[in-house]
């Protein structure tokens, strides 16, 4: 029950930050894809085992 718990909060929590990116983008304001740049990176590396770099 916990593991769809956390899966219900990744999902919910990455569907909000799309779209603040989105709304956030449509009036010039970009800081918070520089932001992610540094985070997705990690995050994908932890995930699936990449090696990727800002």
């Amino acid at each position: 029950m916990n593991k769809e718990v956390y899966l219900k909060n990744v999902a919910e929590s990455l569907a909000l930050l799309s779209r603040e990116v989105s709304i956030l983008n449509a009036v010039n304001l970009y800081d918070i894809n520089i932001v992610a740049e540094d985070f997705f990176p990690g995050l994908l590396n932890l995930i699936y085992g990449y090696e990727l770099k800002n």
